[in-house]
């Protein structure tokens, strides 16, 4: 399986959070990201266990929103 890349609105999406906030985390590192000239992509097997491991049980993974969707 093929894992998804996601831009930084849509991780802003997922963590409740602005873009600018997405930003602050990829600044200060703490965010798996792939950067590709001046765009940030994130891929979400990697960001759903920096959720998991980071965030608590207070966001749902962007797995789980998937499911819901779905």
């Amino acid at each position: 399986m093929e894992t998804k890349l996601l831009t930084v609105i849509e991780v802003a999406s997922i963590l409740h959070c602005s873009k600018s906030g997405v930003y602050q985390i990829i600044k200060r590192r703490d965010i798996p990201r792939i950067k590709i000239g001046r765009r940030y992509l994130f891929p979400s097997d990697a960001l759903d266990e920096w959720i998991h491991n980071n965030c608590g049980s207070g966001v749902k993974t962007v797995n789980e929103k998937e499911k819901s969707y779905g």
